[in-house]
């Protein structure tokens, strides 16, 4: 787990949108999805539901948001 990766989950925990952290954070969107994606990875569960518009915070993604 990378302090980058942290970063990019804040920011569209925060935002409601990977788009928009993206743009916050100065990267590139596939850069900040790759980043959530890799934290997914390495933890085993899903943080966000990505299904709908805005995007949710699982009840995983809410557990780590409170950390």
């Amino acid at each position: 787990m990378e302090l980058r990766e942290l970063r990019s989950f804040c920011n569209a925990a925060k935002l409601r949108s990977i788009s928009l952290a993206a743009e916050r954070l100065g990267i590139g969107q596939p850069t900040v999805t790759t980043h959530i994606k890799k934290l997914e990875e390495e933890l085993g569960v899903v943080l966000f539901d990505r299904v709908r518009r805005p995007i949710r915070l699982t009840p995983s993604g809410a557990a780590l948001s409170q950390l």
